[in-house]
């Protein structure tokens, strides 16, 4: 299982998280760099991938974590888990 870590803080706007993320998981050459193509992606994304995310109040953050959710929702081998102040809050997780 592939596991990657998305502190928003660290990034400094949407583009910046779309070229980690296209970069950490080797998408294609043609992704987009947006929600819809991020959505696409991992809607079918082949492999185990664990999420997790850790807010940092940014204006874009909460677009990804809905994509997050979305895409877990739909694709059995995606999870995701939101870390907030402190707190965590498991949103999606699937075991086979």
């Amino acid at each position: 299982m592939r596991s990657i870590k998305i502190r928003f803080n660290d990034f400094e706007n949407a583009k910046a998280l779309h070229g980690y993320l296209r970069d950490t998981l080797g998408f294609e050459d043609y992704y987009g760099m947006n929600l819809d193509a991020l959505y696409d992606v991992l809607s079918m994304w082949p492999e185990e991938l664990k999420i997790l995310t850790e807010s940092g109040g940014t204006a874009f953050e909460e677009g990804f974590y809905a994509v997050f959710r979305d895409a877990s929702e739909i694709n059995r081998r995606i999870s995701c888990r939101e870390v907030k102040a402190g707190i965590s809050r498991r949103k999606r997780t699937r075991r086979h």
